[in-house]
């Protein structure tokens, strides 16, 4: 990685600082960290704190419940009060094989602006919580909103990715949250790119093989190569 990197990233996290561990992190309202069998969540409140029947018509069906890692969990219900049910373990750039490699290349994910317009809540760089082994139609409806997401209805629009822990960048950086029916997470980032390194935990996937058949991604490996 280039030393100019390793010096935006020193801004980057000094200038819109909260020391790492100087305080717990506040859970995510309307957020579980539950997921069904295609990593689409699994809603218990919406983010004004209304009770949702989501989770519990699930559970009442007899239907699986996983973590955003994909263990099945054994309690799904109360699973709101543990750690990753107050706030994700990870967050995800869903993005093209292409334009993976770029990022990985680059080193840092531009922002989208306004002018774009896909920048529904403000100006950042956007994630999600939808795991990387969500079925495609979930991430492309969570990504692109409502009945849009079919005017993006090709699988590859969305087939690599890059991934950073969620608690060192919620700590270093301002972010704005929809954790509605979607899950979209604007990280607000100095000079307007978010700058990859092993101390967000930043790995970048795109070697991923979506099986039409069963609908799951076959075995991928995650690749990532920047410095701390």
């Amino acid at each position: 990685m280039a030393r100019s990197w390793r010096h935006q990233w020193r801004y980057q996290t000094a200038v819109l600082v909260v020391a790492v561990g100087t305080a717990a992190l506040r859970p995510i309202k309307g957020y579980n960290g539950c997921f069904d069998k295609d990593g689409a969540l699994l809603r218990q409140v919406d983010k004004n704190g209304r009770p949702l029947p989501d989770l519990f018509l699930h559970v009442a069906a007899g239907k699986p419940v996983f973590s955003q890692q994909r263990n099945e969990l054994k309690n799904p219900l109360s699973y709101d009060t543990s750690k990753y049910g107050q706030y994700p373990k990870y967050l995800f750039h869903w993005t093209t094989k292409g334009k993976a490699r770029k990022i990985a290349k680059s080193g840092h994910i531009l922002a989208s602006k306004k002018s774009d317009g896909d920048a529904s809540l403000g100006e950042g760089v956007y994630m999600t919580a939808i795991p990387g082994w969500a079925n495609q139609e979930v991430v492309r409806k969570n990504n692109y909103g409502g009945a849009m997401w079919n005017k993006f209805n090709r699988w590859n629009s969305a087939n690599a990715y890059v991934r950073v822990d969620y608690e060192p960048l919620a700590e270093r950086l301002g972010m704005d949250v929809k954790a509605d029916w979607q899950s979209n997470f604007c990280i607000r980032v100095p000079r307007g790119e978010l700058y990859l390194t092993r101390g967000i935990g930043a790995v970048a996937c795109w070697d991923m093989t979506w099986d039409h058949k069963n609908k799951e991604w076959i075995e991928h490996n995650e690749y990532f190569d920047w410095e701390a």
